[in-house]
């Protein structure tokens, strides 16, 4: 239907939900889906491996072999549709929703688990205080006060608040190193659209808007702790004598 079936505020409760297999097909969004799709999926769900299909079986799933059930109908058509039986309508509704990239959203499967793999990468170069320092080449009383998971420019990485500086790295070690003394502002916002306005239950994206010397700016997007981040940059700008609007 256009969205994996395990639910969480946050990565730690969708990674427990998907290790203990804890999942539902939520109605409306799930309805139009097929009876043997909603199987086929299960059985790839299934904790225990050895009850597991493997990719033989999934080959021979009916839901494959039976060319009858292909379709080429607009699910998330169905799905305004589902909804509309439950919600009176809304003049103000679009008419027709183009699925944007989810970024920092943590609803797709495929994000989750990159971002798994990128913490295990992203620790071995910042996994300690001398580590980080290294990769960023941060003064030797440098230390960190905070890290955030998020984006920029479209690429996953951690933001970290040290001593000194705002410092990013993200996937293929892209670095990003801001002197809190370049830093006007700083404040979150939600972003609008996205999955939320498919979705009312999936978390708002929530982007940090750092504005800078010379008219410029830099946006990290998907931060979930956006409080504690956000209260960690003004409290460390505030210590280098920086007061943030």
């Amino acid at each position: 239907c256009g969205f994996p079936p395990f639910y969480g505020d946050n990565d730690n409760q969708m990674f427990r939900k998907i290790k203990a297999g804890q999942y539902k097909f939520l109605s409306p969004y799930w309805d139009p889906i097929s009876a043997d799709a909603k199987e086929f999926v299960s059985k790839l769900l299934t904790v225990d491996w050895q009850k597991r299909m493997d990719a033989q079986q999934a080959l021979d799933h009916r839901w494959l072999k039976d060319g009858k059930q292909a379709s080429t109908h607009n699910l998330f058509e169905g799905n305004a549709m589902a909804m509309s039986r439950n919600t009176p309508p809304n003049p103000d509704s679009p008419k027709e929703v183009e699925a944007e990239p989810m970024e920092g959203e943590g609803a797709g499967m495929k994000d989750i688990f990159a971002d798994y793999q990128l913490d295990r990468q992203l620790d071995r170069a910042t996994s300690n205080i001398n580590r980080l320092r290294e990769t960023f080449g941060l003064p030797s009383d440098s230390e960190r006060l905070g890290k955030f998971k998020c984006a920029y420019s479209g690429q996953a990485g951690i933001l970290h608040v040290t001593t000194y500086h705002l410092c990013f790295l993200g996937a293929k070690a892209r670095k990003m190193t801001i002197p809190y003394g370049d830093i006007t502002t700083v404040g979150m916002q939600a972003k609008k659209g996205g999955l939320k306005a498919l979705l009312p239950f999936a978390a708002p994206a929530i982007s940090l808007n750092v504005g800078l010397k010379n008219n410029g700016s830099a946006t990290f997007t998907g931060i979930v702790e956006k409080d504690a981040c956000l209260k960690s940059i003004v409290a460390a700008a505030k210590e280098r004598g920086v007061t943030l609007g």
